[in-house]
């Protein structure tokens, strides 16, 4: 009986809330997807060109300035003799807004880890990666096009890679 009537009491006291909170979502899911230059960094960029990249992610905000990110994405260069090298990531990314996410244009830092898999004419090698970066998005309601330039450091055995992609993209987000 005593187990009944917390449970009672706390739907009540709680509704109010919940209802308040889906009228006004403070949280937020976001999709969006993008292509660019991927430009080799350092000792890197001896022995490959500048390559492309296209990428996803998924995103959720827990709050109006921040969010949380993953970044599924694929790079390619050539060498700047025969062959090329594949990089495949999977990243985490935590995103700074901090300009009210109806402006237009807003601007954002963000930061990375996670693993990328390098693929040379040896064979493939999963690695640590980290970065940082930042951008711009425009646009209205749920729709926005982005342009953002990050620093990516791929921790290889046989020596650590850098790379800058250089990304235009598409977002939506969801209330």
């Amino acid at each position: 009986m005593t187990r009944t009537l917390i449970v009672l009491s706390a739907l009540a006291l709680g509704a109010p809330v919940a209802l308040q909170a889906q009228a006004r979502p403070s949280r937020r899911w976001g999709v969006g997807a993008g292509a660019g230059l991927t430009v080799p960094l350092g000792s890197y960029s001896s022995t490959d060109n500048p390559g492309v990249h296209a990428l996803a992610y998924f995103t959720y905000s827990p709050r109006r300035a921040f969010s949380l990110g993953l970044d599924v994405g694929t790079a390619w260069t050539p060498h700047k003799a025969t062959g090329h090298t594949h990089l495949d990531e999977i990243l985490v990314d935590a995103a700074w807004h901090p300009v009210d996410r109806r402006a237009s244009p807003r601007p954002f830092l963000l930061a990375s880890i996670g693993a990328v898999n390098v693929d040379t004419d040896n064979p493939s090698k999963g690695s640590f990666a980290w970065g940082g970066g930042g951008g711009i998005s425009v646009g209205h309601g749920n729709a926005r096009a982005f342009l953002e330039a990050r620093f990516v450091r791929i921790q290889a055995s046989a020596g650590a890679l850098s790379v800058l992609p250089i990304t235009v993209g598409f977002a939506t987000l969801a209330p």
